[in-house]
């Protein structure tokens, strides 16, 4: 197999992966919600580096990059989705778009990196970035442990008091009380409304309608 094979499965594996994940997303965030599932990606994300590091072969390295593509498609997916539903409605847009802040500035801190290690000629030149990437993921599951479910999510699933509390713990005791009622109130009416619609639409309704606009 030709060097030029192996750097394209390297990044066609990973692109893989967060096709896969991304498509499973919306299975694995009923079922287990949005922390359960940057848990899981944070595992993923352990493993896969892992793998990468103690890869003597192209097969393993292969099967790491593969675990690192489900990692990355559960946290854009995941981290968004929570962000969204935890804000507060007047910062949800700000709080999304920052999003994409943090993604550049990981690519720029990824790039520094690359560019100090790439004249070193042992294993440490592609084992330092990897183990860079164990970094933020360990700081967010230990995070994830002092944040709550998000409010919404547990709603959809009829558990109101936990997400009452849930959002009480999102907001804090220094929150008005008029204003926590409010939001809380169109929360309950929001999901009500949302049942109602996934009554009467199903899947293939996404495609229906469609047309074409120069």
């Amino acid at each position: 197999m030709t060097k030029s094979t192996v750097q394209q499965l390297i990044s066609s594996l990973l692109t893989l992966g967060s096709f896969i994940s991304s498509l499973s997303a919306g299975f694995v965030s009923h079922f287990l919600g949005r922390r359960s599932a940057l848990w899981i990606a944070c595992i993923l994300n352990a493993a896969a580096c892992t793998v990468q590091i103690a890869s003597t072969t192209p097969k393993v390295l292969y099967v790491g990059r593969l675990l690192l593509g489900l990692a990355n498609g559960f946290f854009v997916t995941f981290s968004n989705i929570y962000t969204a539903e935890v804000a507060p409605a007047h910062l949800r847009g700000i709080t999304v778009a920052l999003f994409a802040f943090w993604v550049n500035l990981g690519s720029i801190i990824g790039t520094v990196v690359d560019y100090y290690t790439k004249e070193r000629t042992d294993k440490l030149s592609y084992q330092i970035p990897l183990i860079c990437l164990y970094i933020v993921p360990t700081i967010l599951s230990v995070a994830l442990f002092f944040v709550p479910e998000s409010p919404r999510w547990l709603l959809h699933h009829g558990r109101e008091e936990q997400a009452r509390h849930s959002l009480l713990q999102l907001r804090g005791n220094n929150t008005d009380q008029t204003n926590l009622e409010i939001e809380w109130a169109e929360m309950v009416r929001g999901v009500g409304d949302e049942r109602e619609t996934a009554k009467s639409v199903g899947f293939l309704d996404m495609f229906r309608g469609m047309y074409y606009c120069p």
